[in-house]
Formats: C-alpha cells, sequence, structure tokens
C-alpha cells in the first residue's frame, strides 16, 4: 500500500509516494509543482501550477484573473478573491494546489489520486493556519492521516544516514522563513531541543536582488516601487530564476520581454548579485550558531547540519557554510533538498507514530512559585485540564503569565505567553484556567473570571512547542 508525504510550500509544493522501497516524486518536470493559482474572475474556475507560472505575465495582464502566490502565507488571513460565480477563500485556493498535485499523481497510474497523506508543517506555523490546510486537504478530496514539523520530517528522510548521530541541525530556508530545529536522536524517538528562526527568506532575497537590477534598465530616476505590480512581479520571477542559474553558473540571463515600457536581456553575475544576497546569508549563519548555543550545545557535538529548502541552492550560502571552520566538516547539502521534506512526510505516513510533549509550560505564580500545566510526555489531543485560581489584591485584572523551561537548555526559562483576565476586583475572586494540547501541536488557554462571566472570556494558543517523535 502507498504512503504519501506532502510539502505544501509558499513558493511550490511537492508529494512523495512511497510504496515498499520505492520511491516517487511528483511536481512537475522532475520539480515540485509552483504554488501558484489563477482564478477566471468570469467563470470562477482556476488554474494551477506550471501553465499559470509559465504564464503568469499573460494572466496578470489581461485583467481577467486573479493570479495568487504565495498562499501558504495567506493561510492565516481573511482573504478573499471575488468572482462572478461567488469568492474563493485562502482554503479553496490551496485546495487547487492540492487537487492539481493529486491530478499528477491519478496521471502516472494511481488510481484516485492522492486519498490520504501526512502534511508537513513550518516549526511556528499558526494554529488556524493549519486548520485552514486541513480544510483545503478536504476540498481536494485529501484525508489528513497527520501533521509533522517540516524540519522533523527531514530527518525522517535522511534516517539512514543519521542512524549513528545523537545531535542534529536542519537548517531550512525556503520562500518565505528560515526555520532551524536542533534535534536529538535517543533510540526510536527524535526530540526538538531548540527551534528557531526568521521570516527573511528567499521571495526578500529576490526582491532586493529586483532593486539591484532595476537601475540596469531604467536610468531616468523612476523606482522599482514607481513601476506597476505587473512590471514588479515580472522583475520578481525573472530574478528568482536568475538566483537559481547561479548555483550552477559563473552568470544568468534575466530577459523581460516588456518592462518599464522596454524589452531588454540583462545579463548578471555572482560578483553583481553578491551585495543583494551576502546581508541575508550572514544573518541565516549567526542564527545557527545562536540556535546551536541556546540549545545548550557546543557546536562539537552536533553531529550533521542537514541543509534543505530552495535558498539551499544559494551558491554563498554554501559556500560561506563549507569556508566556516564552526560548520563546514558537518554540513550536509543533500542532491535534492527540495523533496526531502514531502519524503520524511511520506516515511510517517508510512510508519506513524505520535507526539509527545520535550518540554514543560506552566504558571508564574505571584509568590515567585510555578504550577506545572503541560509537562514532557503529555500527548496531544487528550482532554483538557483546569484550575482555579484566586485574585490576591482587589484589582481589576488578573495577570496570566506562562514561562516554559527545559533542562536542555541554556535558557532554562523563557516567557511563552502573557495575558490579562478581567476581573470584578473582589478579594479572593476566582479566575477559571483550562487548557489542553491539540493535535495541531499548541497549547490552548482558555481563562476567564467566574464573577465576571463571559465578558472576561481570554483564548490563547501557543506555538513553537517543542514534540518529541516516535515512530511506531
Amino acid at each position: 500500500m502507498s504512503a504519501f508525504g506532502i510539502d505544501f510550500g509558499t513558493t511550490n509544493s511537492a508529494a512523495v509516494e512511497l510504496q515498499g522501497s520505492s520511491v516517487r516524486e511528483y511536481g512537475y518536470a522532475q520539480s515540485p509543482l509552483p504554488s501558484i493559482v489563477a482564478i477566471d474572475i468570469a467563470t470562477g474556475e482556476a488554474k494551477a501550477g506550471p501553465e499559470v507560472k509559465e504564464r503568469q505575465l499573460e494572466f496578470e495582464q489581461s485583467g481577467q484573473y486573479h493570479v495568487v502566490r504565495s498562499i501558504k502565507s495567506m493561510l492565516n488571513e481573511d482573504r478573499h478573491w471575488k468572482t462572478e460565480r461567488g469568492r474563493w477563500t485562502p482554503a479553496m485556493v490551496a485546495a487547487e494546489v492540492l487537487r492539481t498535485l493529486s491530478n499528477q499523481v491519478r496521471q502516472f497510474g494511481v488510481e484516485g489520486g492522492i486519498q490520504e497523506a501526512t502534511f508537513s508543517v513550518p516549526v511556528g506555523v499558526r494554529p488556524n493556519a493549519i486548520r485552514v490546510l486541513r480544510e483545503a486537504a478536504s476540498i481536494a478530496g485529501i484525508r489528513v492521516n497527520g501533521v509533522i514539523k517540516e524540519s522533523t520530517a527531514a530527518l525522517f528522510g535522511h534516517l539512514e544516514r543519521t542512524r549513528d548521530c545523537r545531535h542534529v541541525v536542519v537548517f531550512d530556508w525556503g520562500g518565505g522563513t528560515l526555520d532551524i530545529t536542533v534535534l536529538e536522536i535517543r533510540g526510536q524517538t527524535i526530540y526538538e531541543r531548540y527551534v528557531d528562526g526568521f521570516p527573511r527568506a528567499g521571495d526578500l532575497i529576490d526582491e532586493d536582488l529586483a532593486r539591484r537590477v532595476h537601475p540596469r534598465i531604467c536610468d531616468d530616476g523612476t523606482s522599482f516601487d514607481d513601476q506597476s505590480v505587473t512590471d514588479r512581479d515580472q522583475l520578481l520571477v525573472r530574478c528568482e530564476r536568475a538566483k537559481c542559474e547561479l548555483a550552477t553558473a559563473s552568470e544568468a540571463h534575466i530577459w523581460l520581454p516588456q518592462y518599464a515600457g522596454k524589452s531588454r536581456t540583462i545579463t548578471v553575475s555572482k560578483d553583481f548579485c553578491r551585495p543583494a544576497i551576502e546581508p541575508y546569508v550572514n544573518e541565516a549563519v549567526e542564527l545557527l550558531a545562536r540556535s546551536i548555543s541556546r540549545s545548550g550545545l557546543s557546536v562539537d557535538a552536533i553531529d550533521e547540519i542537514i541543509v534543505i529548502g530552495g535558498s539551499s541552492k544559494l551558491w554563498l550560502l554554501r559556500q560561506v557554510i563549507e569556508e566556516d571552520s564552526r560548520f563546514g566538516g558537518i554540513s550536509f547539502f543533500p542532491d535534492k533538498p527540495e523533496w526531502d521534506v514531502a519524503r520524511g512526510a511520506a516515511v510517517v505516513d508510512q510508519h506513524p507514530g505520535s507526539y509527545t510533549l520535550a518540554e514543560t509550560l506552566g504558571l508564574e505564580l505571584s509568590d515567585g512559585s510555578h504550577f506545572e500545566l503541560v509537562r514532557p510526555g503529555d500527548v496531544p489531543g487528550g482532554p483538557a485540564s483546569s484550575v482555579n485560581l484566586a485574585l490576591v489584591e482587589d484589582v481589576r485584572a488578573a495577570n496570566i503569565v506562562i514561562d516554559r523551561w527545559s533542562p536542555d537548555s541554556v535558557v532554562n526559562r523563557e516567557l511563552a505567553d502573557q495575558f490579562i483576565v478581567k476581573t470584578l476586583g473582589f478579594d479572593e475572586e476566582a479566575v477559571d484556567l483550562s487548557w489542553n494540547i491539540t493535535k495541531d501541536l499548541t497549547l490552548s488557554v482558555h481563562g476567564r473570571s467566574l464573577a465576571h462571566g463571559n465578558d472576561s472570556k481570554i483564548d490563547r494558543e501557543i506555538t513553537r512547542l517543542r514534540f518529541g517523535y516516535r515512530i511506531s
């Protein structure tokens, strides 16, 4: 029986099928599927994938389509696109990408396409984004067997290679974010020791590169921001292609059939592009060093750094890491970094296991002591727990402080969340707090004053929890 893993990405999306030891990758022309959708405003019908990417300029200039790129970054937003047949939501747009992936699978002889799969999600994904992704999968006719962090999935994609490793870092730099996860392997369980990241990735590099190229086209004093949205998008797409070409060539050509009223071909070298790329690379490598340090480990304790994601192909990133005495000898650049996450998710789909929490979160009380809410070993999806608190002074608000701590980290205790529950200010007024770890890998917390009622109710969701994953 086949097992599927899906990496729904900001720029591209990939599906991998495992059947026994056989591996098959699905996307477009041996590459992941572009996560871009064009919606016909008149008919409400949509196209997705390579056809839209190749004809993006035509679709945009026609005025007849909504062209939606990077839908993954919009899953947590209240967005919609109007057509004469109704409106499209982010879940519907994402479903079109997933449906196109499933159709690719069907064309290769898999009856019914992708009917069920394990999905990978970013380290810091918002809970609502996971809910919207589940909705999108349902619309596309795909049952979600489970979700797994992208970094953990990447490690599962290289289990054979890392079999004798104890500490592994996954450096996942895509189009939208950089996620760095320090992982520890103990027996059949992979533990997240530390996670970090920032939203400065390939898409921003493309924009800075486009701003650097623009003056070579326009010498009339107009800026990149003065150009039409269509022209800016065209240059961004061409710069992204040039950036990828420079991974294997000393020069790349940027062809612009129509930009600011001109048709031009610009040749760019690595030296020309370096000032637009270098600040991001340096920042990313420093975050790598800081993440290892904050995990409580020295670089000497790291057995391997797996570098994946679309931006991992940047020639300058590889050069800087390999020339860095701290990381050069332990860094691994896979041949197909764009498929690693989906392949790891497929491994988990083939041999499903379970998450358990790998850190403690608790309340900081007014006397400086702490009350544990959740602890290592707790399993997502269990019943909610609750506790009754009481005001210690007659104030009109209860200050709720939730800390997280781990004995493995040098940052033994850090603030996870802080919020206010409105009260009436009675002496020893009761405040009810309930919580549970959801299947979407978040800590859901609810607080309210019993005297104040539902008007005081506060709902919070804490993300970036650290888990251990065990294959059954």
